[in-house]
This record gives C-alpha cells, structure tokens and sequence, in this order.
C-alpha cells in the first residue's frame, strides 16, 4: 500500500495545509497587507517573509503568482527557522514552483524534515510517504502517528492501510480496525456505505479482546494539533494578526454566490 493514502478507506479530502495570507475582496486592503508583510520580511521577519511568500505562490493579496519570488521568500523564511517556510521551501524543491526551481530531492527532504520535526502535520505526512518508499517502515509510521495525532485524516487513512498487511508493515487486525473507526469518527461526514461495510466486516473478524484493544485505542485517541499546524490552517488570520491589522470589510456577496469563490 502506498503511505500516504488508505486504500481500502473512502478517501477524505487533504485539509489545507497551507492557506493564502488572506482572501479579502477587498483590494485597499490586501494591498496594505502585501506592503506590511513586505516591510516585516525585509526586517528579517521569517513568518512575513513566509505569508508574503504564500502571496506570491497563489496570486493572492494584491501580488501577482510569481514562483521565483516566492521561492526566495520561502529560503528566507526557512534559512531565519520558520517552519512553514521550510516546508514551502520543501515543496519548491520537488516541483511546486514549476520550473522556475530546479528540482532536488536531498534538499526536498531536508527542509520537509525540519518542518515536521517542529511538528507541521502535513510535513509528517509527507516524509512519513519518504520513509515508507525508502523501507524504513518504523519511521514512516513514527511520522503518520504524529500527523494523525493532529487530525490529519490522510495519515489516520494511511495507518488503515498499511496495518492491512498488504505492503511492509505487518498486519495488525486491532489497529487498522481503530484507525478506520477513528477515520468514521473524525471526518465529520456520514461514513460512506463502502467505509461502514468495511468496518462492519473486519469488527466481526475481532476476537472480543481484540474488540476490547481496538475500543481503548480509539477511546483514548485525543486530536492535538500543533501550534505550527494551527498557523498552517489559518493563514489569513495568522498574517493579519502579524501585520497588526483588521479583517477587510467584505462587499455582500451576489445572491448565490459562494463566499472566496
């Protein structure tokens, strides 16, 4: 089985790793936004120099999508310690950036793993699927631990699978049952008819001690994300709040329109 998916699990949406600085309809703002995080990231401001970075990545905030920019503004920012710029920084060198950035792999590696020993669940997720490829199958499930313990669902799917014991990890009945109990109970959706009878089918496998296993794995699992993963997954409220400035007054939005569409 791959790491980084559940192959038998319904497969749940990634959650947004890395989000814009901001998503404002408002462009005064944003670009007073841009120019903040540009002053604080020429200070030496490694998360400005990350949010600015994220701008410049996405096309957002008042800045044109610029790879090579953004690239710089991830060194920046990972070279001062921010992890989140690391990751970025990461992620350029495997080919997000396009090819603006030449791709390497050893520096790709690098700088994911320094975001993921800060604890970014993503960056756990990530090199989990690194070391899990290498055959280093305590590593990889040492990081999807980490990054499941955060809510990282991908990784609690990736668990599933691999405790299957159809690739390298030894087959393990008691925890890939939790784990597809704690995806059911943590994706806040209905669980897929495939999911339930998956689960309906293993659950009748378990002998009553192993049921019992299974129910303390699942009744003692507490989902606490990281502060680095909380910053991750609020962007626009992390820049503002370093740019020292108020969420944009947004425009009513057109009848049946979506709001940030």
């Amino acid at each position: 089985p791959d790491a980084s998916t559940a192959g038998n699990a319904e497969e749940e949406p990634a959650a947004e790793g890395e989000t814009p600085a901001a998503r404002s309809d408002n462009a005064g703002a944003e670009s007073a936004l841009t120019a903040k995080l540009a002053s604080l990231a020429a200070q030496g401001n490694a998360e400005a120099a990350y949010h600015l970075g994220m701008a410049y990545h996405l096309g957002t905030n008042g800045a044109d999508k610029n790879p090579q920019k953004a690239f710089d503004l991830f060194q920046q920012s990972a070279e001062a310690g921010d992890p989140l710029g690391a990751y970025m920084l990461g992620s350029y060198f495997e080919g997000a950036g396009g090819a603006a950035i030449e791709a390497d792999a050893g520096l790709a590696l690098k700088h994911k793993l320094a975001a993921a020993d800060a604890g970014h669940a993503l960056a756990q997720h990530d090199v989990a699927q690194h070391f899990y490829e290498a055959g280093d199958t305590d590593k990889a499930l040492e990081y999807l631990q980490a990054s499941a313990k955060q809510g990282y669902l991908p990784s609690l799917q990736a668990l599933a699978s691999l405790y299957s014991g159809e690739g390298k990890v030894t087959k393990d009945p008691v925890k890939q049952f939790a784990y597809v109990a704690l995806i059911q109970g943590n994706s806040g959706e209905t669980p897929s008819r495939r999911l339930q009878e998956w689960r309906d089918k293993m659950q009748s496998a378990l002998g009553e001690e192993q049921l019992k296993e299974a129910v303390q794995i699942v009744s003692e699992w507490k989902i606490e994300p990281t502060e680095v993963t909380k910053k991750a997954l609020s962007g626009e409220a992390a820049a503002l709040e370093l740019a020292a400035l108020e969420p944009a007054t947004r425009e009513p939005a057109p009848a049946g329109a979506e709001e940030g569409k």
